[in-house]
């Protein structure tokens, strides 16, 4: 009788361990849930019933994968996570069909849209920042749309008539819009300086060479700030250390040119040329030479090339030479530019990015020229266009 009371308490204690570690483990899912879910990000997607949407963080050295939910029969989904301070994420449905957006503790992120073409037809609500993220790429879309748009019209022409004139009023309007964009970001960064949004105006780009902000204040201004109130971010941490570094460059540059001035008027340059054989600038003093900083991949530099060969094919035999500077880092690419453009002038680089030229010449953008007369002086900056041809009429007569 003792036996069986013992054996109905022992079973009786299994039972109620049990059930006390299994609400146990819900309260512990259930405040772990809760932490997660401090960051709401939900939406609804348009015709996307079915389909699988991907929830993806953005690191500054990539993005790691996070969660993904089916969308149910209304369209609609909802992530959780948990986030300590503004963080950027990537709602995503193809790895070409995604939005950005910038969640912080204690938020709700809304996302309407459509499936077929989610990152240009999408409204977001809770969160500004995010907000200010869509309008900021999508006005860097449409900018790319006008950016090819002058590129066909560029091949048309060059494979065409080749008519100069058209291609100088093509590269004008390629340095309009690119001008449009670079005030449109850097008006934003001014006015937006404590917003996360800022960090994307700061690192959009053109292309590989050519980021869209190129005032270095505007950039000193958003670190500080940002650093101030988000000091834990890892994406304000990195935009300060790279303030920082630019800052130290900036510094360098004026000291050198500080000494330079009372030297030579323009610092020498020795580079190799496609055939390995190194080509001093100073060995062309006694002609008008155009020191021109390219980039096989960046397109304006390749429309400058046309017009180049222009004022080369009239003012060559009168004294004037090109010393082209690229800064590519791919020989095979640098090399297969120059000859599909048929370049027939000087063309050195270290594929290396020729680094210690575009320092001494402070190279803030691709293409960059300098004019210098027969002696090295420095006659003129950043000739594009019908400005090569009036300024070399002027001088070589």
């Amino acid at each position: 009788m003792k036996q069986k009371i013992n054996q109905s308490l022992k079973h009786i204690y299994t039972m109620t361990m049990k059930r006390f570690l299994f609400f146990t483990l819900i309260l512990a899912t259930f405040v772990a849930c809760q932490k997660e879910s401090n960051l709401k990000i939900k939406g609804t997607i348009l015709e996307g019933k079915g389909k699988k949407v991907y929830l993806y963080k953005l690191h500054t050295d990539g993005e790691e994968a996070i969660d993904s939910t089916k969308i149910d029969g209304d369209g609609a989904f909802e992530f959780g996570c948990d986030v300590s301070y503004p963080t950027f994420f990537l709602v995503k449905l193809s790895p070409s069909n995604f939005v950005t957006v910038v969640g912080d503790s204690l938020q709700t992120v809304e996302i309407d849209g459509s499936y077929k073409d989610l990152a240009t037809d999408y409204s977001v609500k809770g969160s500004e920042a995010s907000e200010e993220v869509r309008v900021l790429n999508l006005h860097m879309m449409d900018t790319q749309k006008e950016i090819k748009q002058l590129q066909k019209e560029y091949r048309n022409v060059l494979n065409g008539s080749k008519n100069i004139q058209e291609l100088n009023r093509i590269e004008k309007s390629f340095q309009k819009v690119m001008k449009e964009q670079t005030d449109f970001s850097t008006k934003f960064v001014k006015e937006h300086p404590f917003s996360m949004a800022s960090i994307i105006a700061l690192y959009q780009k053109f292309d590989y060479n050519n980021y869209v902000v190129q005032d270095l204040q505007t950039m000193k201004t958003a670190a500080s700030a940002l650093a101030a109130i988000y000091p834990d971010s890892k994406h304000v941490k990195t935009l300060h250390q790279n303030t920082l570094r630019l800052i130290n460059k900036e510094r360098n540059v004026k000291m050198h040119n500080m000494l330079k001035q009372y030297a030579v008027n323009s610092p020498d340059i020795k580079l190799p040329n496609v055939k390995g054989k190194v080509v001093n600038l100073s060995s062309l003093r006694g002609k008008y030479v155009l020191v021109h900083f390219w980039a096989s991949t960046d397109q304006g530099s390749r429309i400058q090339n046309e017009i180049l060969k222009e004022n080369y094919q009239i003012f060559h035999k009168k004294g004037f030479e090109i010393y082209q500077v690229s800064v590519d880092t791919n020989k095979s690419s640098w090399e297969k530019a120059i000859k599909q453009d048929r370049l027939t002038w000087i063309n050195v680089g270290d594929m290396q990015g020729s680094n210690q030229a575009v320092v001494n010449y402070n190279v803030q953008m691709i293409p960059t020229n300098y004019l210098l007369d027969p002696k090295g002086n420095i006659l003129a900056k950043n000739l594009i266009g019908p400005e090569v041809n009036k300024v070399l009429s002027k001088v070589l007569k």
